[in-house]
């Protein structure tokens, strides 16, 4: 009995295995380029300026503390909400190597990206504006655009230097991010990306 589940497994994970499309990653023709460049402009661009008119209704009306709650409860359903302005929007994210909340860890695709603007700071190049991928699976195709991620002076409150936030922040952000490490940022940092996934 045992010896014919543990066969009956080994088939079910081999199929299953060859079932999955392998994806592969090329880069956008220009025409290409030319359509999903501007959609992801757009959206990453309402994200940005949701997200910043949020957080500094957030620190005008109770401070830094206040800006955190946002940050936890609105940030992502704030990302969500973007995500439905245009039927060719698959979904919208903000991803970092020194990510906060565990949604925002980067896949394997925004892994790359990052590395790919990681790379051009290290060399000395004018960070890009922009970073495209076109993903391939089968007979279907998406594309990714990534925006950059600068840290701003709003952001080093509760992103900065650990040592100087006061007591009462490091509480509030270990009680809501017991995992953090977007922490010890300078302003002008790399922070990140926005990742927008577009329908072909």
């Amino acid at each position: 009995m045992l010896k014919n589940l543990l066969f009956c497994l080994t088939i079910l994970a081999f199929v299953t295995q060859c079932s999955i499309t392998p994806e592969k990653i090329t880069a956008p023709t220009t025409e290409e380029n030319k359509e999903i460049v501007p959609i992801g402009n757009k959206i990453s661009g309402e994200l940005l300026a949701t997200l910043k008119t949020e957080l500094q209704s957030a620190i005008k009306e109770g401070g830094i503390s206040k800006a955190i709650e946002v940050c936890n409860l609105k940030a992502i359903p704030l990302t969500e909400m973007i995500t439905n302005t245009s039927d060719r929007i698959v979904s919208v994210k903000r991803t970092t190597y020194k990510f906060r909340n565990p949604h925002n860890a980067p896949n394997e695709f925004e892994m790359l990206a990052l590395d790919y603007f990681q790379e051009q700071i290290e060399s000395g190049n004018i960070l890009p504006e922009y970073y495209t991928q076109k993903i391939n699976q089968g007979d279907t195709s998406y594309f990714y655009f990534f925006k950059p991620l600068m840290v701003g002076n709003i952001c080093l409150a509760c992103h900065g230097d650990y040592e100087m936030m006061t007591p009462d922040i490091k509480d509030q952000m270990a009680k809501d991010y017991p995992d953090d490490r977007a922490i010890n940022y300078s302003e002008g940092d790399f922070r990140g990306l926005v990742s927008v996934i577009i329908r072909e």
